[in-house]
């Protein structure tokens, strides 16, 4: 489930597709990114386990396993700057989501007027957003737990499963094509379900491990 909540980004390349100039370049970057994504990866992964081995403790992010030194501070800075940009984008997208479902008048509106009540319930719904991921973030202290149950929730679907559906409806596909997308949705779901299920059983021993139950 990390693996797939490493490449969790698609959910949001719909939203960059209408963005682009030339949408027909789109698939050309997605490749060009994907492959860039999983070669820095693979580079990562390898150097951890030639370094630290197999006992490396991968229920932590690598960053927390390295010795404290000028090399880790500089690596957890880099880090923290990503996810500022990373998360600010993701709570922008949940922002919208929340209003476009409560408020959808207020969100036409939004993108034609600077009101700052407008303004202001965006503000409103971000923080929310954002007092939402706090609480989850302290109430369960368990990054690799935490995230897989995110990849099983939304990132395995948007990565199989959403694409597979969107283009068996809206393409014209030959017949073996569309038999792939719909076994590929179908694997989508079950293994989005097994590893939710996996990943709230560890949740459960890892929480209740912390509480000396």
């Amino acid at each position: 489930m990390d693996i797939a909540f490493a490449f969790g980004g698609q959910i949001n390349w719909m939203r960059y597709i209408t963005t682009m100039k030339q949408r027909s370049m789109f698939a050309a970057a997605v490749t060009i990114t994907t492959a860039f994504m999983t070669g820095v990866y693979l580079l990562v992964a390898i150097t951890g386990y030639s370094v630290f081995g197999v006992g490396i403790d991968v229920h932590q992010p690598i960053s927390s396993v390295v010795g404290q030194d000028a090399w880790s501070v500089v690596m957890n800075a880099g880090i923290f700057l990503h996810c500022i940009i990373a998360y600010q984008v993701n709570v922008n997208v949940w922002a919208s989501l929340v209003l476009h479902v409560t408020v959808p008048k207020y969100t036409e509106e939004l993108s034609h007027t600077n009101s700052w009540s407008k303004k202001g319930l965006w503000m409103a719904v971000t923080l929310l957003c954002i007092a939402g991921a706090a609480v989850v973030a302290y109430t369960l202290p368990f990054f690799s737990i935490v995230m897989a149950i995110i990849a099983s929730l939304g990132d395995v679907m948007s990565m199989f499963g959403l694409p597979c559906l969107f283009a068996v409806k809206l393409l014209k596909l030959p017949r073996w094509e569309t038999c792939a997308c719909m076994i590929m949705l179908v694997l989508a779901v079950g293994l989005s379900g097994a590893g939710l299920v996996s990943s709230v059983e560890q949740l459960i021993e890892a929480y209740q491990g912390s509480k000396g139950v």
